[in-house]
């Protein structure tokens, strides 16, 4: 009995492991550069733009202009969004045109690769992304 439990919590373990949460899970990361894949814009400089995905599943930052939070999921490489809102203030035009345009990619299930420092989410079509890099605390 004892040693299935044990081959029980090893695999779920293991499974726990493979899928993919800890790529993103207490993780903080500033934008670089959003939009179509083939030719991102980059993100206005001087201007706070910040993501954090908390180990409970939560997701918040700042979109430039205003504050956002939601939930996150991460299944293997596919991430799921939801819920997510943010504050109305209003700001200036470029800095409303690049947080509506970010806050509209960052809704719904996305696929995402990283490389430790670096962190790209993809639209499910695969047409947009959002390139982020790791902000070391």
């Amino acid at each position: 009995m004892k040693k299935k439990i044990y081959l029980l919590f090893l695999l779920s373990t293991l499974l726990t492991a493979c899928s993919g949460t800890d790529l993103l899970s207490g993780t903080s990361w500033e934008l670089v550069s959003y939009g179509h894949i083939e030719h991102p814009i980059q993100a206005l400089p001087n201007v706070q733009t910040s993501f954090a995905f908390d180990t409970e599943g939560a997701i918040s930052g700042i979109a430039g202009c205003n504050h956002f939070s939601g939930g996150y999921q991460v299944k293997g490489e596919k991430v799921t969004i939801s819920q997510l809102a943010w504050t109305l203030m209003g700001c200036d035009a470029p800095l409303m045109e690049q947080e509506t345009a970010v806050l509209i990619l960052l809704n719904g299930r996305m696929t995402f690769e990283s490389d430790g420092d670096s962190l790209a989410i993809f639209s499910e079509d695969g047409s947009s992304v959002i390139n982020l890099a790791k902000i070391h605390n």
